[in-house]
């Protein structure tokens, strides 16, 4: 396997073809030791992919071409210009927290016939989880969702039973991408990344292109915001060429309302804009036929 050299912090909003094409790049001079086993790190290599335009372009885009329909109208511009320059600017951040991508790119290709998401109470459609919304948003895109969320789910949780209904389930198996959506339950010292290589053990296995959406957590609850989970994931994420990052902790940090009074589960239109979160790496795909 070519071990990443770049870095992945932040990769939502890039689009993944159905036949799974990794991001690429060649491996570093000096690779990082670990302890892993070199069986842990196989997946495909793959030719560099084109730039295409980030969310925050596409709507920047949708909104001049507003604008100016507006303004070739003079008797509606006088009454409608503010709300909707208002509009464009107050949708700009959220679509940059969604959509930016590893260098602000993304890649144009066709959609994955399906996915498979699986996460903890804040995927759980039971409780108001972005589960919820999550088929609808998909299906629009053309793509099959197939998503299991439990309250209280962890990554050793979801291994332990992954052939009942998680990671060895027919929905996981038939999808080409998963979309991982744990670690606010788990904790970086009681063997979370070893967690994480056993589900891109299995991923291997199964051939599967693998988008883990990363943590964020109130300051003096178990860790603290995320830090020490998402260092693993971005670790890890240079070790795996399928495995990239979801970056929901800059969607907080940039829409800190998004979330309840908790500080860790959200609001009903939070859960609305973590669904389309997960669908961000598609956002551009071209529909399977």
């Amino acid at each position: 396997m070519e071990e990443k050299s770049s870095r992945n912090e932040s990769v939502s909003g890039v689009v993944i073809p159905a036949s799974l094409p990794r991001p690429f790049s060649p491996a570093p001079s000096n690779p990082p030791t670990d302890t892993a086993s070199p069986a842990d790190n196989k997946g495909p290599n793959v030719p560099p992919q084109p730039p295409w335009a980030s969310g925050v372009a596409m709507i920047s885009f949708r909104c001049l071409r507003s604008l100016r329909s507006t303004l070739m109208k003079p008797q509606t511009a006088a009454v409608a210009l503010v709300p909707l320059v208002t509009l464009c600017v107050s949708l700009a951040p959220a679509a940059g927290a969604a959509s930016a991508a590893d260098g602000a790119t993304a890649v144009v290709g066709q959609c994955p016939s399906s996915v498979f998401v699986i996460g903890d109470s804040l995927t759980d459609a039971s409780r108001g989880g972005a589960g919820k919304y999550v088929p609808r948003v998909f299906s629009r895109m053309g793509i099959h969702a197939s998503v299991y969320g439990r309250n209280g789910l962890s990554t050793r949780g979801a291994l332990n039973e992954r052939f009942r209904a998680g990671f060895g389930s027919k929905q996981a198996k038939a999808a080409p991408v998963w979309i991982v959506a744990l670690g606010t339950n788990d904790q970086a010292r009681y063997g979370f990344g070893t967690n994480v290589r056993a589900v891109m053990r299995l991923a291997n296995k199964l051939d599967k292109q693998v988008w883990w959406v990363n943590t964020s957590r109130p300051r003096g609850w178990q860790e603290g915001p995320g830090g020490p989970v998402n260092r693993i994931l971005r670790k890890e994420s240079k070790r795996y060429t399928n495995l990239r990052i979801i970056n929901y902790r800059k969607l907080v940090k940039q829409q800190p309302r998004l979330l309840a009074g908790d500080r860790v589960h959200m609001t009903t239109r939070g859960s609305k804009w973590r669904a389309r979160l997960y669908a961000s790496p598609f956002h551009g795909c071209v529909p399977t036929s």
